[in-house]
């Protein structure tokens, strides 16, 4: 589909990037090549230089570059995408209509809606929080403390894209 097998190409491989309808790599120097349905933009990234980590969601590619700045390439759908201007991000991660980055301070910054998110925007308040992860309703994070923090929609169930579910 989409000829997302194209990734078998691909070598110097330090962080893979895996969503629904593209996947995106960063390679060992840093610069990001992508495969898949490129209807919005999501696959070009041939400029790209910096990037230490970043996300793949919901027709975007969210770029973490080294100096802690976040660019989306792709469409917003709902808002998802206003994270320009963000700084000092460590970890960036999305959910279906929202995204969220890490600071290394410890808090959360969230762009997007809460239309399908039931009180997603209470995670902006969380301090302390030492790795996070987001679902397509929900984000659920740990603080230094050993804490575990959720919200979201109690709805749905709490399942993240690495599998943790609660």
């Amino acid at each position: 589909l989409h000829n997302l097998t194209d990734c078998e190409k691909w070598s110097n491989v330090k962080e893979l990037l895996g969503g629904d309808d593209h996947l995106a790599v960063i390679l060992n120097d840093d610069t990001m090549e992508a495969v898949g349905y490129d209807g919005y933009g999501q696959c070009d990234l041939d400029d790209v230089t910096d990037a230490i980590g970043g996300t793949v969601s919901n027709g975007t590619t969210f770029i973490l570059h080294a100096d802690g700045s976040v660019t989306p390439r792709g469409m917003d759908f709902c808002n998802e995408d206003d994270v320009r201007g963000w700084s000092d991000i460590l970890y960036v991660d999305g959910g279906s209509e929202h995204t969220l980055g890490l600071k290394r301070d410890g808090t959360i910054k969230i762009a997007g809606t809460s239309d399908n998110n039931v009180n997603i925007f209470d995670a902006r308040n969380w301090t302390d929080i030492v790795a996070v992860c987001s679902g397509q309703y929900h984000i659920i994070a740990i603080d230094m403390y050993g804490t575990l923090h959720i919200t979201g929609d109690p709805q749905k169930s709490y399942t993240s894209g690495d599998g943790l579910s609660i």
